[in-house]
Protein backbone atom coordinates (compact mmCIF):
# COMPACT_ATOMS: atom_id res chain seq x y z
CA UNK A 1 0.00 0.00 0.00
CA UNK A 2 1.07 3.54 -0.53
CA UNK A 3 2.42 5.37 2.47
CA UNK A 4 -0.20 8.13 2.18
CA UNK A 5 -3.05 5.59 2.04
CA UNK A 6 -1.79 3.95 5.21
CA UNK A 7 -1.58 7.36 6.88
CA UNK A 8 -5.19 8.16 5.93
CA UNK A 9 -6.42 4.80 7.17
CA UNK A 10 -4.53 5.19 10.44
CA UNK A 11 -5.99 8.67 10.92
CA UNK A 12 -9.47 7.24 10.33
CA UNK A 13 -8.83 4.51 12.93
CA UNK A 14 -7.70 7.10 15.49
CA UNK A 15 -10.79 9.25 14.91
CA UNK A 16 -13.08 6.22 15.08
CA UNK A 17 -11.49 5.02 18.33
CA UNK A 18 -11.66 8.51 19.88
CA UNK A 19 -15.34 8.89 18.98
CA UNK A 20 -16.10 5.42 20.36
CA UNK A 21 -14.34 6.12 23.66
CA UNK A 22 -15.97 9.54 23.95
CA UNK A 23 -19.44 8.12 23.34
CA UNK A 24 -18.90 5.24 25.76
CA UNK A 25 -17.77 7.32 28.69
CA UNK A 26 -19.47 10.68 28.15
CA UNK A 27 -22.74 10.16 26.27
CA UNK A 28 -23.79 6.59 27.07
CA UNK A 29 -24.06 6.90 30.90
CA UNK A 30 -26.11 10.09 30.57
CA UNK A 31 -28.49 8.42 28.13
CA UNK A 32 -28.74 5.33 30.35
CA UNK A 33 -29.77 7.55 33.28
CA UNK A 34 -32.34 9.34 31.13
CA UNK A 35 -33.77 6.05 29.86
CA UNK A 36 -34.00 4.66 33.39
CA UNK A 37 -35.77 7.83 34.54
CA UNK A 38 -38.21 7.78 31.61
CA UNK A 39 -38.97 4.04 31.96
CA UNK A 40 -38.94 3.10 35.64
CA UNK A 41 -40.44 -0.33 34.91
CA UNK A 42 -37.20 -1.44 33.21
CA UNK A 43 -34.78 0.72 35.22
CA UNK A 44 -33.27 -2.41 36.77
CA UNK A 45 -31.78 -3.25 33.34
CA UNK A 46 -29.76 -0.02 33.20
CA UNK A 47 -26.45 -1.41 34.46
CA UNK A 48 -26.55 -4.80 32.71
CA UNK A 49 -27.25 -3.11 29.37
CA UNK A 50 -24.62 -0.44 30.03
CA UNK A 51 -22.00 -3.06 30.90
CA UNK A 52 -22.93 -5.14 27.87
CA UNK A 53 -22.52 -2.21 25.52
CA UNK A 54 -19.20 -1.27 27.14
CA UNK A 55 -18.00 -4.87 26.76
CA UNK A 56 -18.86 -4.93 23.08
CA UNK A 57 -17.17 -1.57 22.60
CA UNK A 58 -14.03 -3.07 24.16
CA UNK A 59 -14.16 -5.83 21.52
CA UNK A 60 -14.67 -3.18 18.85
CA UNK A 61 -11.65 -1.22 20.10
CA UNK A 62 -9.62 -4.44 20.10
CA UNK A 63 -10.56 -4.95 16.43
CA UNK A 64 -9.51 -1.36 15.70
CA UNK A 65 -6.17 -2.02 17.39
CA UNK A 66 -5.69 -5.15 15.30
CA UNK A 67 -6.48 -3.09 12.19
CA UNK A 68 -3.84 -0.59 13.31
CA UNK A 69 -1.36 -3.46 13.65
CA UNK A 70 -2.37 -4.77 10.22
CA UNK A 71 -1.67 -1.38 8.69
CA UNK A 72 1.65 -1.22 10.49
CA UNK A 73 2.93 -4.39 8.88
CA UNK A 74 1.49 -3.67 5.44
CA UNK A 75 4.23 -3.11 2.91
CA UNK A 76 4.35 -3.37 -0.89
CA UNK A 77 7.24 -5.82 -0.84
CA UNK A 78 5.65 -8.16 1.75
CA UNK A 79 2.06 -8.93 0.66
CA UNK A 80 1.47 -11.56 3.33
CA UNK A 81 3.06 -12.72 6.57
CA UNK A 82 2.01 -14.76 9.61
CA UNK A 83 1.42 -11.48 11.45
CA UNK A 84 -1.21 -10.55 8.84
CA UNK A 85 -2.96 -13.86 9.49
CA UNK A 86 -2.90 -13.29 13.24
CA UNK A 87 -4.44 -9.81 12.90
CA UNK A 88 -7.23 -10.99 10.61
CA UNK A 89 -7.96 -13.89 12.96
CA UNK A 90 -8.27 -11.51 15.93
CA UNK A 91 -10.55 -9.18 13.96
CA UNK A 92 -12.76 -12.15 13.11
CA UNK A 93 -12.90 -13.20 16.76
CA UNK A 94 -13.86 -9.67 17.78
CA UNK A 95 -16.71 -9.66 15.26
CA UNK A 96 -18.04 -12.98 16.55
CA UNK A 97 -17.79 -11.84 20.18
CA UNK A 98 -19.71 -8.64 19.41
CA UNK A 99 -22.42 -10.58 17.58
CA UNK A 100 -22.75 -13.17 20.34
CA UNK A 101 -22.84 -10.49 23.05
CA UNK A 102 -25.63 -8.64 21.28
CA UNK A 103 -27.52 -11.88 20.63
CA UNK A 104 -27.28 -12.85 24.30
CA UNK A 105 -28.35 -9.37 25.39
CA UNK A 106 -31.32 -9.40 23.04
CA UNK A 107 -32.31 -12.83 24.31
CA UNK A 108 -32.23 -11.62 27.93
CA UNK A 109 -34.26 -8.54 27.04
CA UNK A 110 -36.78 -10.62 25.09
CA UNK A 111 -37.20 -13.03 28.01
CA UNK A 112 -37.86 -10.13 30.39
CA UNK A 113 -40.35 -8.55 27.93
CA UNK A 114 -38.22 -5.42 27.70
CA UNK A 115 -37.08 -5.70 24.07
CA UNK A 116 -38.50 -2.81 22.10
CA UNK A 117 -38.97 -3.58 18.36
CA UNK A 118 -36.74 -0.65 17.37
CA UNK A 119 -34.04 -1.88 19.72
CA UNK A 120 -34.39 -5.38 18.28
CA UNK A 121 -33.92 -3.99 14.76
CA UNK A 122 -30.80 -2.07 15.75
CA UNK A 123 -29.46 -5.15 17.53
CA UNK A 124 -30.03 -7.32 14.47
CA UNK A 125 -28.22 -4.79 12.27
CA UNK A 126 -25.25 -4.79 14.67
CA UNK A 127 -25.23 -8.60 14.74
CA UNK A 128 -25.35 -8.91 10.95
CA UNK A 129 -22.70 -6.25 10.39
CA UNK A 130 -20.30 -7.71 12.93
CA UNK A 131 -20.77 -11.19 11.46
CA UNK A 132 -20.13 -9.72 8.01
CA UNK A 133 -16.89 -8.14 9.22
CA UNK A 134 -15.93 -11.44 10.81
CA UNK A 135 -16.64 -13.35 7.59
CA UNK A 136 -14.66 -10.82 5.55
CA UNK A 137 -11.71 -11.04 7.96
CA UNK A 138 -11.80 -14.83 7.74
CA UNK A 139 -11.93 -14.69 3.93
CA UNK A 140 -9.04 -12.21 3.88
CA UNK A 141 -7.06 -14.50 6.17
CA UNK A 142 -7.65 -17.41 3.78
CA UNK A 143 -6.52 -15.33 0.81
CA UNK A 144 -3.41 -14.22 2.69
CA UNK A 145 -2.71 -17.83 3.63
CA UNK A 146 -2.88 -18.87 -0.03
CA UNK A 147 -0.48 -16.04 -0.93
CA UNK A 148 1.83 -17.03 1.92
CA UNK A 149 1.88 -20.71 0.92
CA UNK A 150 2.35 -20.01 -2.81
Amino acid sequence: MKRLDILYLRWFLVVLAAVTILLCFAWLPVEADAAATDNPEVAFLKYPILLGILATSAAFLWALYQSWQLLGIAAPEAPASPAHLSCTKHIGYAGVSIASSYAAGMFVLAMSNALHPGLALVGMVVILLSLGVSAFATWLGQVLLRVLVA
